[in-house]
């Protein structure tokens, strides 16, 4: 530590730098993202394609298990059906009436995670499922960003602290990693 120190400079508290940088997204993105939930022309966006294919089905499954598991400001569980999030008797997500732009976000997060799932971080590779989403998710924002530019400033506004947090989990990471798999 002490080497550490002398050479590279003090260490930080890692997690509570990323909580803080988390925190600081969500407040410099949440003015902007609740004007982009409010703009008009959700309806134009067409997700029909998208919903069809069986990674666009995993997004919105895992974005109806988010919104299940979303808390409201008073700590109590949130009506997936207030987004827009149906279910039928399997308990599958179902979209049922023309989505929110809101309800839109969500897809979009749940198409993250199945980006994200299927990130090998020491290979930096994605798996072909995880393309795919890829692909399926930057087809869903550039509609959205079309109708909505209130949302790409919200996307933005968290991406810097969020791009941020992601470098210090990155080099946290590199510290458990072999010489040789360190491709920085």
């Amino acid at each position: 530590v002490g080497a550490i120190d002398r050479d590279l400079g003090p260490i930080a508290d890692v997690p509570q730098l990323s909580d803080d940088l988390i925190k600081k997204a969500r407040t410099d993105a949440a003015p902007l993202y609740d004007q982009a939930y409010s703009a008009p022309g959700a309806s134009s966006v067409d997700i029909s394609g998208i919903i069809k294919t069986p990674i666009g089905q995993q997004g919105l499954q895992r974005a109806g298990s988010r919104v299940q598991n979303q808390l409201g400001p008073d700590g109590q569980p949130v009506d997936p059906t207030s987004l827009g999030f149906d279910f039928n008797a399997a308990g599958e997500t179902m979209l049922t009436r023309t989505p929110s732009f809101q309800q839109l976000d969500q897809f979009k997060q749940g198409l993250d995670d199945v980006i994200n799932a299927g990130y090998d971080p020491i290979s930096r590779q994605y798996t072909p499922e995880a393309a795919q989403a890829i692909d399926l998710k930057n087809r869903l924002v550039s509609q959205i960003d079309s109708v909505n530019p209130a949302y790409k400033e919200a996307r933005a506004a968290y991406a810097g602290p969020a791009a941020d947090r992601a470098a210090l989990q990155q080099g946290k990471d590199a510290l458990r990693l072999p010489p040789d798999a360190m491709n920085f």
